[in-house]
């Protein structure tokens, strides 16, 4: 099966969807379907393109929000041949585009809704018009919706009641092969908590602000990895015990994640939070997780006993949790195999049904 995938940008640009999207392709590639990826090229290097996966990258003129706008991507996609077109929101103008060219073309769209389109300041006219008078239509115009969770599900179709019958829970997934257990046997130190997220205004909503306090005057270490335009504000409101990586390589994240006790997500926002992918990325390295009870995964982690769920924004929540929790043995192993329900080679299985059903 061809297959277009239209993120609004790609790897090696870090980030939840692009993500998403480039191991989503590499398990399909791996089943044997032809990956086309159409996006901006912000980011993009000749010498990180990856193998099969077929990416056509587009100069972007300038940026609203987080979408680049791409103005040949109209005519990109009208050369384009393919069976079934999937591209992704939070990205209104890549999404639009795809969507009604597609169906100018008559092939099927499948619109995976990561998250709600939230806006901060001058731009949440922008965000709140566009909400309420060019969502609708999109989500009628699609053919299958897919959110990562029962919970998104039921909120999308009470706020727009012309997705009920066309939206499938499909999570996202992980590479169970790169992310695992470390061999290594434990250092003896103070406990390691960790925490991942871009530093800026957009992302926020990862609750940072209330990790930073929950853990002032504790005896761990917290390691924050991750850069952008709000560093030195954490940094300012932060206390002694806590260590600031700044970027880091994948191969740095993958040894943070084995080598952490509990790597910690307490996000605030259940609008932009998709599912927290990066929990699943650390349960996969056999790492229990305390999370916000608003990230997808919430609910498994409860019931596999491999972490704590907290309430949003409660900071004594999250200081219980960081002190009381301990990952032995035992809850690492829990914490792996609720990964493994989560492997990429899964989640593609469930895509290709998806694609399947809606392809004439």
């Amino acid at each position: 099966m061809r297959i277009a995938q239209t993120p609004v940008r790609f790897y090696p640009y870090v980030g939840g969807v692009e993500n998403f999207v480039y191991e989503l392709s590499k398990a399909l590639v791996e089943k044997g379907h032809s990956i086309r990826v159409i996006c901006s090229n912000e980011g993009q290097n000749d010498k990180d393109r990856i193998k099969n996966i077929d990416v056509r990258a587009l100069p972007y003129a300038f940026k609203i929000a987080n979408t680049n706008i791409t103005f040949s991507l109209p005519f990109a996609i009208k050369k384009e041949s393919y069976d079934v077109m999937h591209t992704h929101m939070p990205t209104p103008y890549t999404a639009d585009v795809s969507t009604y060219l597609s169906k100018i073309k008559d092939k099927p769209v499948v619109l995976t809704y990561h998250n709600d389109i939230v806006a901060q300041g001058p731009l949440r006219v922008f965000s709140y018009t566009y909400n309420v008078a060019f969502l609708p239509p999109l989500l009628r115009s699609v053919d299958v919706i897919t959110v990562s969770t029962i919970l998104y599900k039921k909120r999308l179709e009470k706020r727009y009641p012309e997705t009920k019958g066309k939206i499938e829970v499909v999570p996202p997934g992980v590479d169970v092969e790169r992310f695992k257990p470390s061999i290594k046997e434990k250092e003896n130190r103070r406990k390691r908590i960790f925490f991942l997220s871009v530093l800026d205004e957009f992302h926020r909503y990862k609750g940072l602000e209330h990790l930073l306090e929950a853990v002032k005057g504790l005896d761990v270490e917290l390691v924050v990895a991750g850069a952008g335009k709000l560093l030195d504000y954490y940094r300012k409101s932060a206390g002694n015990n806590v260590n600031f990586s700044g970027r880091i390589s994948e191969e740095e994240k993958i040894e943070l994640y084995q080598n952490s006790d509990l790597f910690v997500l307490p996000s605030i926002s259940e609008e932009q939070e998709g599912f927290g992918i990066v929990a699943l990325e650390a349960l996969a390295c056999g790492t229990p997780v305390v999370v916000s009870s608003i990230v997808g995964i919430a609910e498994d982690v409860k019931k596999h006993g491999c972490g704590v769920v907290v309430p949003p924004k409660n900071v004594n929540a999250i200081r219980e949790a960081v002190m009381s929790f301990e990952s032995g043995v035992k809850e690492r192993k829990k914490a792996r195999a609720l990964a493994m329900e989560y492997s990429w080679h899964r989640i593609a299985e469930r895509f290709e049904g998806v694609y399947q059903r809606v392809v004439k």
